[in-house]
This record gives C-alpha cells, sequence and structure tokens, in this order.
C-alpha cells in the first residue's frame, strides 16, 4: 500500500500564481479546461492526482482518490448532462464515489491566499441518497447531504485552513447510494497576497489519505 501511495503522492512541480482581487472563485469540476494534467477529459483521467484551476485559471487543488481497499484509483469526470456531471472515479459503480470510496481535495494553495470556506455542489445526487464530505481526518467536521428532490444535486458549506487543508469527499453508508463531486466555489475572507509561485502539498495527500481512512475505520467501529 505504501508504494501505491508514494505513486499518488508523486511531484507534480510548482503552478504559477497571480493575484486575484474578488471575494469569490469557483471551480468547475467537469470542465476539462480546468484540468492541468489530464489530457483525456470527459472519462478515465489516468494515475497520479491531479490539479483543478478555478474559473480564472488563477488557483488550483490537488485531487486524488481512493478505491474501497485504501488504494489509489483514477479519477473520472463524468459529464452527462445537468445534475449528472462532476467528478468521480474511474471503474466504480456508474463512476462515482460509492461505500467506503473517497475522494480527497488538497486546499492548501487556496488556503495560502486567503480562501478558507464555500459552498460544494453535488452531481448525481438522486432522491435519498447521500453525499459527505469532511474537513481533514476529523469525523466530527463530517458533514452529510441528503436529496430529497428530483433535481440530482446537492450543497454542502465547508472550511479548511493552512494547518488543515484536506476535504474528503466520502461515501460513510452503505445503502447511501453514490455522487459526484460538481463545483466548489471558495469564498476569501482576507485580500489575497501577490505571491508569484505557490507549491501545493502533494507529499501531505498520501499521508491524509491514510490517516482519514485508519481514523474513519477505528471511528465506525
Amino acid at each position: 500500500m505504501k508504494r501505491k501511495l508514494a505513486l499518488l503522492t508523486s511531484v507534480l512541480g510548482l503552478l504559477a500564481v497571480a493575484p486575484v482581487w474578488a471575494g469569490t472563485i469557483t471551480f468547475n469540476f467537469s470542465d476539462c479546461a480546468s484540468i492541468v494534467s489530464s489530457s483525456s477529459c470527459p472519462g478515465d483521467l489516468g494515475g497520479g492526482p491531479m490539479v483543478f484551476t478555478d474559473s480564472t485559471d488563477t488557483y488550483a487543488v490537488l485531487a486524488g482518490g481512493l478505491n474501497g481497499s485504501d488504494e489509489p484509483i483514477d479519477l473520472f469526470v463524468k459529464n452527462d448532462g445537468p445534475g449528472e456531471s462532476g467528478l468521480g472515479l474511474a471503474g466504480t459503480f456508474s463512476n462515482e464515489i460509492n461505500d467506503g470510496q473517497a475522494i480527497v481535495m488538497d486546499m492548501s494553495d487556496l488556503a495560502g491566499n486567503g480562501f478558507d470556506s464555500g459552498t460544494v455542489t453535488f452531481g448525481s445526487l438522486q432522491a435519498g441518497e447521500t453525499a459527505w464530505v469532511c474537513n481533514g481526518a476529523i469525523l466530527a467536521t463530517c458533514q452529510s447531504v441528503v436529496e430529497s428532490g428530483t433535481t440530482a444535486t446537492g450543497m454542502a458549506d465547508v472550511a479548511w485552513s493552512s494547518s488543515n487543508p484536506f476535504l474528503f469527499f466520502v461515501q460513510l453508508q452503505p445503502s447511501g447510494g453514490n455522487f459526484l463531486v460538481d463545483s466548489l466555489t471558495a469564498q476569501s475572507n482576507s485580500v489575497p497576497e501577490p505571491d508569484s509561485l505557490a507549491l501545493l502539498g502533494v507529499g501531505l495527500v498520501g499521508l491524509g489519505l491514510a490517516i482519514a481512512r485508519r481514523r474513519r475505520a477505528h471511528a465506525l467501529k
């Protein structure tokens, strides 16, 4: 498992970052143009973590996936129209996040530039299905979103910080259905610093994944 997690934490390099004097930025995870590190989209994005940029191509988040056996798995972009679009996992049922599986996002670049909260929109969340989002490895931070309407979407407010920059999108219920991560609107509580370069915490992704899965498994026993 350590060798496989090492593949997930391969260094992707530096991303150029310029200041944006705005209060909000938006990430659309079903927009293939936002993906820096893959040329196969929509569909299976291939191995390794993926870099997603916001609509201004200024800030970035890093995303990776785990299957139900704690092993890295390719991300998958699904674009099947309104309510059925977003980021899922390749080779799973409907290529979405199912029971025991997770997508982890490293928000270090956003946290370092003043963006520390936002709203997530979920896709393919059918009536009665549940989506979960957690801040880091702390189960107490997990929020659940149950869709009871007919739009196949749902929303949740989330927060992160430089000391705890990871968001975990997981399915914690065997009967909770499956879902996609569609979009993120991030909010800034301070004016971004005019940094020229930002290094995403790639090496921490594997560690964060392992810690979260271990604590979650222990807590659910």
